[in-house]
């Protein structure tokens, strides 16, 4: 995971890079760390120079920010607003995508992609939802491309399994 620190900035790492690697060490490896680390990073690239902390909450250790700790104990809270958002994205990209690809099957005919398509339209929404409820408490520069990103992982494996199933 320490490796990972060099996806962020130059300044950045010899900021808090130090203090970073140190709650690495006690951190157990988990997906939800690595994915933080990259959206982390990503945000660092976005944003140069800013601090993404509240100025009043920040804790002081020998004289340092500790990014970190207030990082941790910085939770947000979903609210019903959220929960209805996400479940219209969810709606509203299963009846685009199944359009699509209905659109598609009529006008090209059938084809295991365009089935794929139409099979996987609601678990793509499904995701999609999730990650936008997921990624709340990253910066909203980040959001999208947190969720395209996880999203083309999932579908590249998923298209490439399909791929794979139909030559064979």
């Amino acid at each position: 995971m320490k490796c990972l620190l060099r996806l962020y900035p130059p300044a950045w790492q010899r900021r808090y890079g130090r203090e970073l690697a140190e709650y690495l060490k006690a951190e157990p490896v988990s997906l939800h760390t690595l994915w933080d680390l990259l959206t982390g990073a990503l945000d660092a690239w976005l944003h140069p120079g800013s601090i993404p902390v509240a100025r009043e909450s920040l804790e002081i250790n020998k004289g340092e920010i500790t990014m970190i700790n207030h990082a941790k104990d910085n939770t947000i809270a979903l609210t019903k607003a959220d929960a209805l958002r996400a479940a219209g994205l969810m709606i509203g990209i299963t009846l685009v995508l199944t359009a699509v690809g209905i659109f598609l099957d009529k006008t090209f005919g059938s084809h295991p992609l365009i089935n794929v398509l139409l099979h996987t339209s609601s678990i793509f929404a499904l995701l999609v939802s999730g990650c936008y409820l997921l990624f709340k408490r990253h910066p909203l520069p980040v959001r999208p491309l947190a969720i395209l990103g996880f999203v083309a992982i999932f579908y590249s494996l998923f298209l490439t399994a399909i791929i794979v199933a139909v030559k064979t």
